[in-house]
């Protein structure tokens, strides 16, 4: 029962986000929604496509060891992509000073999208494979980075900062959940290829919602919150207006 009430509250906090926080909610679902599909499959696609190899061939067989092998690379080209990402990160304030905020955030997502559709193609070289990987740490760097800047920027004119980063979470949680109960069934009807071109989708979708219904000028945007507050001292109820006036 509390479960549910907490539910409904969070439900309830989303629905009263402003129209802002709403759309920065969505695109981060979106990413997620690319980025866990990616990640669950990058290791799998290193072994079956790129490097030829069956994880259900018998033991110490070609198939078998080209498949271990491909995995081992693809570890190794995460690797890659978790420096990158955290390089985006370290880089972010000297990007921002030369370009928006909001410019930043859809090329970065929009360079995750292009990577993720030359996977959905990529066989050869494992040279290849390798760098289109580790470029995939630029869209989790900026979604990891940007959009929670967003969301701190903006809460903290209000008494509800912390439930509103703990509201905005569920937007990176639940596709991960999704991720977690159905990837490998639909990994099996579409292939490791088809998931990583498949999860270009969401994450092109992000690129066009920042691009139409994020403010360019994030940095200089009115913040929803301070601006309810003056309305409200503005405005005082009526009974204390009344009272004020007696």
């Amino acid at each position: 029962e509390d479960g549910g009430c907490g539910s409904c509250q969070h439900a309830e906090i989303l629905r009263n986000f402003p129209r802002l926080l709403q759309v920065v909610f969505a695109v981060q679902f979106l990413t997620s929604i690319g980025k866990n599909g990616s990640l669950m499959f990058v290791t799998d696609w290193f072994g079956e496509v790129v490097y030829g190899g069956d994880p259900e061939a018998a033991l110490g067989s070609p198939a078998r060891d080209a498949f271990h092998q491909g995995v081992r690379t693809g570890s190794l080209a995460m690797l890659f992509c978790s420096v990158i990402s955290a390089g985006f990160g370290l880089l972010l304030p000297v990007l921002l000073c030369v370009c928006p905020k909001q410019r930043v955030w859809a090329g970065a997502l929009g360079m995750g999208t292009m990577v993720l559709v030359l996977m959905g193609f990529t066989r050869h070289p494992v040279s290849l494979a390798v760098i289109l990987s580790a470029l995939l740490g630029v869209a989790l760097g900026a979604r990891e980075s940007i959009p929670w800047s967003v969301v701190t920027s903006l809460s903290k004119a209000t008494d509800s900062a912390g439930m509103n980063a703990s509201v905005f979470n569920l937007s990176q949680a639940v596709p991960g959940l999704l991720s977690a109960c159905i990837g490998s069934a639909v990994g099996r009807l579409a292939g490791v290829s088809g998931i990583l071109g498949a999860c270009s989708v969401p994450l092109g979708l992000a690129v066009v919602m920042v691009l139409v219904l994020v403010p360019k000028d994030l940095e200089t945007v009115e913040n929803p919150y301070a601006t309810a507050d003056l309305d409200a001292k503005a405005d005082p109820p009526l009974g204390q207006a009344s009272a004020s006036q007696d």
